[in-house]
C-alpha cells in the first residue's frame, strides 16, 4: 500500500542538491525523496549527528535560522541544523537567541 505525504519546504542548499541529483539519475524528484526516505528511515532510529533542545517558545524562530525538527517532547523541541554547523557556529546561534551559558548546557544536555 502506499501512502501519499504532505508538500515540504526545503532550504536553498537542499533544493539546490536535489535537481542536482536527480538530473544525474534522470529521475525525478519525487522519485528521488522515496528512494531516501525507504533507504534511510529506518536507520534513524537511535539519535545521530548534532542534536540540541531549546524551549518551545524558541522553535519558529530557529526553524527560520535554518534548524530541523527532530522531535517535541514536554521539556522542549529537539532540533537539528539543516546543513553541518561547527560547535562554535552552534553557539553562537543559541547566543544569538538570547541563552545564558546554563542554558546551552541544558539544551545539550537535553
Amino acid at each position: 500500500m502506499l501512502f501519499q505525504v504532505e508538500a515540504f519546504d526545503l532550504p536553498e542548499w537542499a533544493y539546490d542538491e536535489l535537481k542536482a541529483q536527480c538530473a544525474e539519475r534522470a529521475i525525478g524528484a519525487d522519485e528521488f525523496l522515496k528512494y531516501l526516505v525507504c533507504t534511510y528511515v529506518g536507520a534513524l532510529s537511535s539519535q545521530t549527528g548534532t542534536q540540541f533542545t531549546v524551549p518551545h517558545q524558541m522553535e519558529s524562530r530557529m526553524l527560520a535560522e535554518g534548524f530541523m525538527v527532530v522531535r517535541r517532547h514536554a521539556d522542549g523541541v529537539v532540533l537539528t541544523p539543516s546543513e553541518p554547523m561547527a560547535f562554535e557556529d552552534a553557539l553562537a546561534e543559541f547566543q544569538s537567541n538570547g541563552l545564558t551559558e546554563d542554558d546551552i548546557v541544558r539544551a545539550m544536555d537535553g
